[in-house]
């Protein structure tokens, strides 16, 4: 049976993590499979089949530690040296068949070794996430070290493209979803605050400019002017978190929108 390591930075509650759940339960009876985190604790770890090995590089979650271990972890991961010194301890002497990093960024740079099968997997249009020459160069030397890129759509492979040269083999795979569980899990209850009298909206994400809640909430208080009867309810957390409680105030609608917070299954809604 061949030996897999998948690297992610965290099995925090997330799309891409989910998707690799998900994935790693159908295939743990085709491979030997190992997941690498550098955080732990995650909220989707108990998810995981008990057959699935484990690494993390801590126990704690990103959120739980002091601004000074942030600090240090984020140093870590910029300084090729610690990065060699990790990938050696913990994935060099598992002797795996394949290496996947499977989220862009700390991870992604971690995996990046000579190997003799190893793969990054692109989530996002990283033509979006590009801010500088720096930047650029840095990501187009990782991806070179890769035999191959998956991408979860053809627009993310298009945007590798458009900024990247690279020569590693590219593929398209469409994200695993796993029908049977999550009609399961939207069955095991109905939601309290949904009130199904009236107009509701759903969101599930994370709270990031990406997603474009901000402007969602200016929708909304459009539709209030408007005087359409609604509710919103935003499922997940994030970083703009502080913001959109802010002009939830500003606007007055706390009647209208309602921020629900991260959701282990957020099916049911």
């Amino acid at each position: 049976m061949k030996k897999v390591i998948f690297g992610i930075t965290s099995l925090n509650i997330g799309g891409a993590e989910r998707v690799l759940v998900d994935l790693v339960n159908e295939l743990k009876n085709e491979y030997d499979i190992t997941i690498f985190c550098i955080y732990g604790s995650g909220d989707l770890e108990n998810r995981l089949d008990s057959n699935i090995k484990r690494i993390k590089l801590t126990n704690k979650k990103y959120e739980h530690m002091s601004f000074f271990t942030k600090k240090i972890f984020g140093l870590i991961f910029r300084v090729p040296l610690f990065r060699n010194i990790i990938y050696w301890f913990y994935i060099k002497k598992g002797n795996y068949d394949t290496e996947i990093a499977f989220l862009e960024g700390p991870i992604t740079s971690l995996f990046s070794k000579v190997s003799k099968n190893n793969i990054a997997w692109v989530h996002t249009n990283l033509n979006k996430h590009i801010s500088n020459k720096n930047e650029l160069k840095k990501f187009e030397y990782e991806y070179s070290k890769y035999k191959k890129v998956i991408f979860v759509s053809k627009d993310s492979l298009n945007g590798f493209n458009s900024v990247f040269k690279n020569n590693s083999t590219k593929q398209v795979i469409y994200n695993y979803i796993d029908t049977n569980d999550i009609v399961r899990m939207s069955k095991l209850f109905t939601p309290p605050e949904i009130d199904d009298k009236q107009i509701n909206f759903l969101c599930v994400g994370r709270l990031v400019q990406a997603k474009g809640y901000v402007r969602l909430l200016e929708v909304s208080k459009k539709l209030v002017e408007d005087k359409i009867n609604h509710k919103i309810y935003i499922v997940g957390e994030g970083p703009e978190l502080y913001l959109l409680r802010q002009m939830i105030e500003r606007l007055n609608l706390k009647d209208n929108v309602f921020l629900l917070g991260k959701k282990i299954n957020p099916y049911q809604y």
